[in-house]
């Protein structure tokens, strides 16, 4: 925006060389910034906007579930803004096509930056699904095992305790008859 009006500020016809260097200078120091960010903004040892760039990021389990983030380079020269000269009236009308053609660019790398931004936004909702579905899924899984371990050992008891108890019968079923036989005389 500030470029913008610079570069209106230069145009117009009751400005003096003077004023339009003034102008100038800072219109200069303004695109070096801009092309000094783009050139050192980096995340994770990659550059970001110096030169075109696509990002591939994994959101799934699979080799195949990945979102493509491509940014366009916003270098002063990427974006037409390197060699304007607002020093003159007639090039400081010229700069103003130049500008505008600058901000659509910009305009449209972060249209698409936030468009990949969303689908980030929605992959990364989908995976927290999968990662709340998968510990649902692992809990009724070990629920399961614990359930059927306990039946099992309840099973096991009263085996145990039937055994013991046909066991002790089958003991008293001698001595009973013993003592009928020899209990009745």
């Amino acid at each position: 925006v500030r470029l913008d009006e610079l570069a209106v500020a230069s145009a117009n016809g009751t400005l003096s060389d003077g004023d339009r260097a003034a102008l100038k200078a800072e219109f200069d120091s303004l695109v070096a910034e801009a092309d000094r960010i783009a050139q050192t903004t980096e995340f994770n040892g990659q550059q970001l906007l110096a030169s075109d760039n696509t990002i591939s990021g994994q959101v799934g389990v699979s080799g195949d579930d990945t979102i493509d983030v491509s940014l366009k380079g916003s270098s002063a020269s990427a974006l037409g803004l390197s060699g304007i000269d607002i020093g003159s009236q007639a090039g400081a009308q010229a700069a103003i096509d130049q500008i505008a053609s600058a901000r659509d660019t910009i305009n449209e790398n972060r249209g698409a930056i936030g468009s990949s931004q969303s689908r980030l936004g929605v992959a990364f909702s989908n995976l927290q699904e999968q990662r709340v579905q998968s510990a649902a899924a692992k809990s009724r899984i070990v629920d399961a095992d614990i359930a059927e371990e306990t039946a099992n050992r309840t099973r096991a008891s009263i085996l145990t305790q039937a055994g013991t108890s046909v066991l002790g019968q089958a003991n008293q079923s001698p001595a009973l008859a013993l003592s009928l036989l020899g209990g009745g005389g």
